[in-house]
């Protein structure tokens, strides 16, 4: 399996190819429905933790509300 990623000024996409090669991009969730881009953003809200506790980053449209 290879990983292929763009990481875009205004969006990012993730390519992925098997060992047969065939190739698909990587469809993410957005508040609109399933896109193959998501919007180039990442932050970090101290209060948004993950279940053990740790600090877990915010992505794409999730980002740009914080």
């Amino acid at each position: 399996m290879f990983v292929g990623m763009d990481f875009g000024t205004t969006n990012s996409a993730v390519g992925l190819v098997d060992g047969a090669g065939n190739a698909r991009i990587v469809s993410h969730s957005r508040p609109d429905g399933a896109a193959e881009t998501i919007r180039s953003m990442l932050a970090f809200d101290r209060a948004h933790r993950d279940d053990e506790g740790k600090l877990a980053p915010l992505v794409g449209h999730d980002a740009i509300a914080a």
